[in-house]
């Protein structure tokens, strides 16, 4: 976003939604770990699992304390530090969740935007576009399925995203 303007607009288009379903969707990978490592520190269950949420936690505050590039204009973020296909292999071990529950989801995100990130060019452009269309569908299903039989969805996201046909990194976008 922007700025906190442009959240606070969406929020409170969401309070007034008449959608029987979630108002407002998010579609893209993470940038970060720390909203996902606090909700994962609630859902826990055993010591060791708590412990490498608090690690992973520290780890990712370092990284995110701060949003300044390097100079080589790289941000440099948790999901694609050097360690992390370690890091987020001892994430999922330690929790061992169930399969399609909150935490195996959370889990999954961090481990598909690692993918993302680590790959890069043509191969983490395309891994990206195909979960955004992914969970635009589950989610317009889901409203379909609660009674919207014709969702208005409002999509908001940048011009790469946006092209109709292929983008200029050869993908086929959201915006088809």
């Amino acid at each position: 976003f922007w700025n906190d303007q442009e959240i606070e607009m969406i929020a409170a288009v969401s309070r007034e939604s008449k959608a029987r379903t979630q108002p407002v969707w998010g579609l893209d990978q993470v940038f970060g770990g720390q909203h996902i490592f606090t909700r994962l520190s609630s859902l826990a269950t055993t010591p060791a699992a708590r412990t490498v949420v608090a690690e992973l936690m520290s780890k990712a505050n370092g990284f995110e304390s701060t949003r300044v590039p390097s100079s080589d204009g790289r941000l440099d973020r948790f999901i694609n530090a050097d360690d992390s296909i370690t890091q987020l292999k001892r994430l999922r071990d330690q929790f061992n969740p169930a399969k399609g529950s909150e935490a195996d989801r959370l889990i999954a995100s961090l481990e598909l935007s690692n993918r993302i990130y680590r790959s890069g060019g043509y191969v983490g452009n395309d891994t990206r576009e195909q979960n955004m269309k992914a969970r635009f569908m589950e989610q317009y299903r889901a409203a379909q399925r609660a009674g919207d039989q014709d969702p208005r969805v409002l999509a908001r996201f940048g011009h790469v995203h946006a092209t109709k046909g292929f983008n200029n990194l050869n993908i086929q976008t959201l915006g088809n």
